[in-house]
C-alpha cells in the first residue's frame, strides 16, 4: 500500500480497503432500479433530444457503494450531496438508508429542478430537499450536517475553490461530522497538476490532482481548527472491473468537541449575548 506522507498536524490514520466483489455486486443489483429512473430523467428534461440515453458506469456505481460502506450512518441522518446534478445517490440514500439528503447544485439555480426532475423527490417525498447557488458559501446553519458527499467533484473546484469549500464544510458539519471524497486524485510527492478544458479534463472546464504537499497546504493549513485524516487506498479496485479508477478516497472529520465545549456552545444558542445599547444604528432609550 501507499502511504503518502501529509507531514501534518492532522492526524492521518491509512486504512488498506479491498472491495469485497460480491458485496458490491449485491448492492448494484439494488441500485439498478434508479439506472432506469435516471434514463426517464433525461427523457423528460425539455429539449431532451441533446440528452442521449445515460447508463451510469459500474465506476460511479462503485463510488456509492464505497460511500455508503464508509460512512455507515444511521437512519435520519442529514447529508449534503455537493455537485450532485442528476445523480441518483441521493434517492438510494433517502429511499433505503432513511437518511435526509441535501441535494447542491448550481444548475439548479437556473433549472427548476423541482418541476424539470419531479420524480427524483417523488410524490410526498421530504427525504430529498434542493439547495442551489455556491458550494463555498452554503445557505445552511452552521453545525447543521453528519456528512457531506463529493462523487468526481471536489477536483473540479477552480481557484480557491478546494480551500473554500473546504472551510465550509466545517462550518456546516456537527462536530465529528464527515466530508467524503471519493475518487480522491492524490499522488506521490511532485505530481501536483492542474488542467484547463482542452488539455486533460476529462470533458469539464477544470480538474486539479494533488500531492499530499500540495493539499495540506492549500486546503488544510488555512482551517481554523483541527481535522482528522481517513486514507482509504483500494488494493484491487481495478482487479475488480478493469474500467475502475477509484484508487483512493479521503474522508476528513470534523474534530470532535470537548464535553465542556458542547455545554458552552448550546448555552450561547439558548441564550445569546444581547447586542449592546446603540448597537446596529440605534440610540438609547
Amino acid at each position: 500500500m501507499h502511504q503518502l506522507d501529509f507531514g501534518t498536524a492532522h492526524p492521518v490514520k491509512h486504512l488498506f480497503t479491498p472491495i469485497d466483489a460480491e458485496e458490491f455486486e449485491q448492492f448494484e443489483r439494488a441500485f439498478r432500479p434508479f439506472v432506469e429512473q435516471r434514463q426517464e430523467i433525461y427523457t423528460r428534461i425539455p429539449g431532451g433530444g441533446a440528452w442521449p440515453e445515460f447508463e451510469p458506469p459500474r465506476e460511479k456505481i462503485l463510488e456509492y457503494y464505497l460511500t455508503e460502506k464508509t460512512l455507515a450512518l444511521p437512519r435520519g441522518a442529514r447529508c449534503l450531496d455537493v455537485a450532485s446534478c442528476l445523480s441518483l445517490f441521493p434517492n438510494y440514500a433517502a429511499e433505503h438508508l432513511g437518511w435526509t439528503m441535501i441535494r447542491q447544485d448550481m444548475l439548479y439555480e437556473h433549472s427548476h429542478s423541482e418541476i424539470l426532475f419531479p420524480s427524483i423527490t417523488g410524490e410526498g417525498d421530504t427525504a430529498i430537499h434542493f439547495l442551489s447557488g455556491d458550494a463555498c458559501s452554503l445557505d445552511l446553519e452552521g453545525d447543521c450536517l453528519d456528512a457531506i458527499t463529493l462523487h468526481c467533484s471536489f477536483e473540479h473546484f477552480e481557484g480557491d475553490g478546494d480551500r473554500r469549500l473546504m472551510a465550509e464544510a466545517m462550518r456546516v458539519l456537527r462536530p465529528g461530522g464527515k466530508l467524503f471524497i471519493i475518487p480522491f486524485y492524490v499522488g506521490d510527492r511532485g505530481t501536483f497538476q492542474e488542467f484547463t478544458r482542452g488539455e486533460y479534463a476529462a470533458g469539464c472546464q477544470f480538474t486539479r490532482y494533488y500531492d499530499p504537499a500540495h493539499f495540506v497546504m492549500r486546503v488544510l493549513a488555512p482551517l481554523d481548527q483541527p481535522v482528522h485524516l481517513e486514507m482509504r487506498y483500494y488494493p484491487n479496485y481495478n482487479e475488480v472491473d478493469p474500467s475502475f479508477y477509484c484508487a483512493y478516497s479521503l474522508t476528513v472529520i470534523k474534530d470532535p468537541l470537548h464535553p465542556v465545549d458542547r455545554v458552552a456552545r448550546w448555552l450561547k444558542r439558548r441564550w445569546p449575548t444581547p447586542a449592546p445599547a446603540g448597537a446596529n444604528g440605534s440610540q438609547p432609550g
